[in-house]
């Protein structure tokens, strides 16, 4: 928690893979998908998966600090 609250937001990938629909109870899961150097230190990208009730897949985000 200590690192996340220095971050500085870097970019941001967001796919949706269907629209989003009124009532739609939906889960994100999130995890380190990778960390890099950056010129200004390091870089780190999280990737969050939305999923259905069904457990389909309605966006992916990727986020980099």
């Amino acid at each position: 928690m200590e690192v996340l609250v220095t971050q500085v937001h870097h970019t941001e990938n967001l796919e949706f893979h269907r629209p989003l629909r009124p009532g739609d109870r939906l889960t994100v899961k999130g995890h380190v998908a990778a960390i890099l150097p950056h010129r200004a230190g390091t870089r780190v990208v999280i990737r969050f998966a939305a999923l259905d009730e069904a457990h389909e897949p309605v966006f992916t985000e990727h986020i980099g600090a």
